[in-house]
């Protein structure tokens, strides 16, 4: 089937341009002018490439760390109809046991055809600080304890990404710890700045770690925001405002 008469995003250009589109079993194997008796007019429908979601708690009422495998479809499902073909699943501040038991029921998670694609787990829960918990359970907000990151499912979760105010890891044996079974890491719900991770008391080793994870998120948000029409980044006293 061909549809004709579409707006289609280019990466490359980041904006949209005319043209058309062949499918075949659901799935697009041509882009550009194409010809055909039995083409559908598209009327300007605009297409983009499916959203990928890294930091997403649930939907239609249903929470990743607390649903069971059916609530897992249908979440994958309706992420799906409204144009996130991928998802990491985001685990919010929970007992230790119920957030290892949630990893585990989602490293086995196969969402059917159609559906959003599962490309982890991110866990944003447990190890914030307590002064920028947010919306998190404060009783439920626990020390960065590496021993926690032994368990297997996490082990066996193909990426795993943990958020956390690394700054409350003082002598870097949680980030560590991470590294070892290859999580990536990102800070949140933290008072981190470029300053207070430089001055950790802790090995130079781990601490360039923590600070390498910082300055890559840090460069990358303000190369963004120097990109908008209008809008710059200034960076007093090693923090930066827009």
């Amino acid at each position: 089937m061909i549809i004709k008469n579409l707006n289609i995003y280019s990466n490359k250009s980041r904006s949209f341009y005319k043209g058309d589109m062949r499918l075949e079993d659901g799935i697009i194997v041509d882009i550009g002018e194409l010809s055909s008796d039995e083409a559908v007019d598209g009327k300007g429908a605009y297409v983009v490439p499916g959203l990928i979601d890294v930091h997403t708690h649930g939907i239609l009422g249903n929470d990743w760390c607390l649903s069971d495998s059916d609530g897992y479809k249908k979440m994958a499902e309706a992420y799906a109809k409204s144009g996130v073909t991928t998802v990491m699943p985001t685990l919010s501040s929970a007992p230790y046991e119920k957030m290892v038991e949630a990893t585990d029921r989602l490293n086995g998670f196969v969402p059917v055809s159609g559906a959003a694609n599962v490309a982890g787990v991110h866990w944003e829960g447990r190890y914030l600080n307590p002064e920028k918990k947010g919306a998190h359970n404060a009783e439920l907000i626990k020390p960065l304890d590496p021993c926690e990151l032994e368990a297997e499912p996490l082990r066996e979760c193909k990426h795993l990404h943990i958020s956390a105010a690394y700054e409350l890891d003082t002598d870097g044996a949680f980030a560590n710890k991470a590294k070892e079974i290859g999580a990536t890491m990102g800070l949140a719900h933290t008072i981190s700045q470029y300053a207070t991770m430089e001055a950790l008391n802790a090995p130079e080793a781990e601490i360039a770690a923590m600070v390498n994870v910082f300055d890559t998120r840090r460069a990358k948000l303000l190369s963004l925001i120097d990109g908008i029409d209008g809008v710059s980044a200034v960076e007093p006293d090693g923090a930066f405002y827009v």
